[in-house]
């Protein structure tokens, strides 16, 4: 198995052994507001449950843990991961014109031609964003962007070798201040 591949496992059996259901479901919920909040001030996309139905695609979906929020929310979840495809190489095994936004979080990082792959596939308006949860506007905006969400985030209190591990007791930072992006999060339109 290649490292992708047990990258993939490790990740879906980690999550399905260490989160309770309660827990996976608001972590779900944190990261749908977070996918909303960036639509609606960095694209300009209003989206309410009346409206018609919206086609997502969540790249690098793993488990697909966001798609209950989405489904909820009026959306058409679809996730591709390695066990569908290569990303790097492959075609999209989708329709034309058959999604209106595509999703990633903590993907594009990891891929050698990031976004290269989007464009390629027919995608223009492609934006990048630290990846947050649930932060004020400017924490996404600027050049330094992802500079600003490394280093002034520092407080996450996890080990990121270890992530079951703590390092500190952080209940005392505020909830603006958490944060320590790493990962990427990427949507396009077409």
């Amino acid at each position: 198995m290649n490292f992708k591949k047990k990258y993939y496992h490790h990740l879906i059996e980690g999550r399905s052994k260490n989160l309770e259901n309660i827990l996976k479901e608001k972590m779900a919920d944190r990261e749908f507001k977070t996918f909303i909040f960036l639509l609606s001030n960095f694209f300009d996309e209003n989206f309410s449950k009346n409206s018609e139905q919206i086609n997502v695609l969540d790249l690098g979906c793993g488990d697909q843990l966001i798609k209950k929020p989405f489904e909820k929310n009026n959306f058409f979840y679809r996730g591709l991961d390695i066990q569908d495809l290569d990303i790097e190489k492959d075609n999209f095994p989708i329709e034309d014109n058959s999604i209106d936004i595509i999703i990633s979080v903590g993907l594009i990082e990891a891929l050698k031609t990031t976004e290269n792959i989007l464009h390629l596939s027919g995608f223009q308006d492609i934006k990048t964003f630290p990846g947050l949860r649930c932060k004020p506007k400017w924490y996404y905006q600027g050049k330094y962007r992802f500079e600003k969400a490394y280093y002034l985030l520092p407080f996450s209190g996890v080990n990121f070798i270890n992530h079951e591990s703590k390092v500190i007791d952080n209940k005392w930072i505020p909830d603006f201040l958490k944060g320590h992006a790493r990962s990427i999060i990427a949507i396009a339109k077409k």
